[in-house]
């Protein structure tokens, strides 16, 4: 299943031509379901972006085992991580667009017959170690922001998402000068110098609140008293 249809289309036409019974799937449609419709195994040839309606292809790929399918991994972009994670949750190989084409079709007409494809036993032990050493790495960037507090971490959100400051604290029923306050924090905490660079390392590291920062609603300030002008509260006496 790929978002280029007219690709899927000729890939299909070409395995057809070599005796392999293929289906192409719409991405708009309900992906599972048409698959299941087919029967519960086979294999899906899955392209990694089925367009901006869908998750990100390799989602697709625990499902597709649960149901009896293998899945042969076919992209146009190439991201050595998200290969290494698609083998990691069980892709049988992965194929780059970018190869000649008849290569391709040789390639999946193997898969088809029970032929390993690519990458080889080493090129995938390797791909595995830079990826566990990226998640190493990542984990270790992402450190800091387990320092903020939920309020922090929700007024984060809220700058990551274009608010200036004077709409947080509209948003949260604080002042102006808490919310300040807590931009300060933030920034300390994650060693920046502003909050355009605490927005920048939020999405460089890809970090998201927790859901414990959603539970917590923030309170409203309470507004200052008003001081009574007579202790015993009483109302003043009119002059006649």
């Amino acid at each position: 299943m790929d978002d280029h249809h007219f690709l899927a289309e000729v890939l299909a036409s070409r395995l057809d031509g070599m005796n392999h019974d293929t289906t192409v799937i719409d991405v708009e449609q309900d992906i599972l379901a048409q698959i299941q419709a087919h029967g519960s195994e086979g294999l899906v040839v899955l392209d990694l972006q089925l367009g901006e309606n869908n998750p990100a292809g390799e989602e697709f790929i625990e499902p597709l085992l649960e149901l009896g399918f293998h899945v042969l991994v076919l992209s146009g972009v190439t991201d050595n991580h998200a290969f290494a994670r698609c083998l990691e949750l069980g892709a049988v190989g992965v194929l780059e667009k970018t190869a000649d084409f008849q290569s391709l079709i040789s390639l999946i007409d193997g898969c088809l017959k029970g032929e390993s494809v690519p990458p080889g036993g080493s090129e995938r032990a390797r791909m595995a170690r830079e990826l566990d050493e990226y998640r190493r790495l990542l984990a270790q960037s992402r450190r800091p922001f387990e320092a903020l507090s939920p309020k922090e971490q929700l007024v984060l959100e809220r700058i990551m998402t274009g608010n200036s400051a004077a709409e947080i604290s509209a948003e949260m029923f604080v002042s102006l000068a808490t919310v300040r306050t807590q931009i300060k924090s933030v920034t300390r905490k994650l060693n920046v110098t502003s909050q355009l660079q605490a927005v920048a390392l939020a999405h460089h590291v890809g970090w998201q609140p927790d859901a414990s920062a959603h539970g917590s609603k923030p309170e409203p300030e309470s507004p200052p008293r008003l001081r009574q002008s007579n202790a015993n509260n009483r109302s003043p006496r009119v002059r006649r």
